[in-house]
């Protein structure tokens, strides 16, 4: 790092008399002696120079800018920002000016999904008034991923440091697997000997060989080799320690291949069909190969993964982190008492999401009458808090709750409504901002993958979608996984 210096000012006075050679024509008249000025009135004393900004300051105030990005707060990331502020945006084919408004319309949109600010190679420059910042960043966030130069100006505002001009000066756009790498967090499914991880989307043409079947359950985890043209960050990921996620543990696991994954939850009529229950009697039925299912299984798919294999002791995964296992807090679940069932249904039937579900209902009725399955509003309270599902997840002395209503499905209401809060001493806080992350949301598993006090959460969406969120202080989606769901919902 290098520190400006603050050039001192020496100021000189220079004081001269002249003297008379010769007597005064009249006496002098009489004058009281008085003390020179110097004593009797001190001249005031000249104002101190502004103290340099450090370097130090300036180097946790950096470091406290990408916290707020990596966890989620725009409004302590906004506190940073001078009233006077000018920035610059650059992607590969744009260049974007704003002033602070517009600056923070735009970030806001950004904050909408979970995203990774690293920083490295910083220089500091400092005056009494201002300091500059340079560094590398590389920023991710869901599939987008780049590395560039970026500057920061400082200034003093209300005796605080902020940032009054912020530039990227060049960018380029990393792949789609540098930037799951870089977050580190993952779904993962249970597999024979431990867990497929999918890490980031692959093309088919990547795999090479026959379909395998690695699981069984649902979904069915399909592998194919991984082809010479694979980036060599997959390759370099085998022989590494991670941690493999359950529900309400984790432990230690070790990759032990990667490869090509598609995963498919099949039409109940396939399956049917590969075990042999053919509708046509007049025929001996025949059951289907592992290989034969592996090579339909693998010809119905559509989304495709880059995958680590992985061997641990866990016995149902469901995601995985490249975070050391002792720096993962898992939070444990638990059912909630009846009281704190009564306060999350309160603070869960007080939220916009819930309003909004609550006028889709009433829409929903108006197109026919309501009954006993299907009371008027607010009746229909009491029926929604019995079949929704509440979940609390406790890790030390910290406590955060989960609340769902899903759809009923076929023939149904079709609204769903979901929302996560902070239990304290008073009434439970919510986390989440409406329509962060849609609303069929099952929550899995919930932790801290790396001790920063930010919780992540694996989560199920809808029928044929799985998702790494971010679930504090504002839920947002990290990393989804795509499912082919071929089956019937009803």
């Amino acid at each position: 790092m290098k520190l400006g210096a603050t050039s001192a000012l020496a100021i000189a006075f220079a004081i001269t008399s002249a003297c008379g050679n010769h007597r005064a024509e009249h006496p002098e008249p009489h004058r009281t002696s008085t003390p020179p000025a110097s004593i009797a009135n001190p001249e005031p004393t000249a104002p101190t120079a502004p103290a340099s900004i450090l370097a130090s300051d300036v180097s946790a105030f950096v470091a406290a800018w990408a916290a707020a990005q990596n966890s989620g707060d725009f409004d302590r990331y906004a506190a940073l920002y001078a009233t006077r502020f000018s920035g610059v945006k650059r992607t590969l084919d744009r260049t974007t000016s704003f002033d602070r408004e517009g600056w923070m319309r735009d970030r806001r949109r950004m904050f909408g999904q979970a995203m990774r600010v690293a920083i490295r190679d910083v220089v500091i420059e400092t005056t009494p008034t201002a300091a500059s910042v340079s560094f590398t960043q590389r920023w991710a966030s869901g599939t987008y991923s780049d590395e560039g130069a970026k500057r920061l100006t400082l200034v003093r505002e209300e005796g605080r440091l902020k940032i009054a001009t912020e530039e990227m000066l060049a960018s380029v756009r990393l792949g789609e697997l540098d930037s799951a790498l870089e977050v580190g967090l993952f779904v993962a499914f249970p597999a024979r000997g431990g867990a497929v991880a999918a890490l980031a989307p692959a093309a088919a043409s990547e795999a090479t060989g026959a379909a395998r079947l690695a699981s069984t359950d649902e979904p069915l985890v399909v592998l194919k080799d991984a082809g010479p043209g694979v980036p060599s960050a997959l390759t370099a990921l085998v022989g590494r320690e991670v941690s493999v996620i359950e529900r309400s543990r984790s432990c230690v696991g070790r990759i032990a291949s990667v490869a090509i994954a598609r995963l498919v939850i099949p039409h109940f009529g396939t399956v049917q069909g590969w075990e042999g229950e053919d509708f046509d009697d007049s025929t001996p039925p025949v059951v289907a190969t592992p290989a034969a299912r592996a090579r339909d299984a693998w010809s119905m798919g559509t989304y495709t993964y880059y995958a680590a294999q992985i061997t641990s002791d866990c016995d149902h995964p469901v995601g995985m982190t490249l975070e050391p296992n002792a720096g993962v807090s898992m939070f444990v679940p638990r059912e909630p008492s009846v009281a704190e069932r009564a306060s999350i249904r309160r603070a869960f039937e007080h939220t916009p999401r819930f309003a909004t579900l609550e006028r889709e209902y009433a829409a929903f009725l108006a197109e026919g009458e309501s009954d006993d399955e299907h009371p008027a509003v607010p009746a229909q309270r009491d029926t929604w808090a019995r079949a929704a599902a509440t979940v609390v997840f406790t890790h030390d002395a910290r406590t955060v709750a989960t609340v769902v209503h899903n759809s009923e499905g076929c023939g149904g209401f079709g609204g769903s409504a979901w929302a996560s809060f902070e239990l304290g001493a008073g009434a439970p806080v919510e986390h989440r901002l409406s329509g962060s992350i849609g609303d069929y949301v099952s929550v899995i598993s919930v932790f801290d993958h790396d001790g920063d006090g930010t919780l992540e959460a694996i989560v199920r969406q809808g029928a044929g979608s799985y998702a790494v969120i971010r679930l504090t202080p504002t839920p947002s989606r990290i990393r989804a996984v795509e499912v082919d769901y071929l089956d019937c919902p009803c």
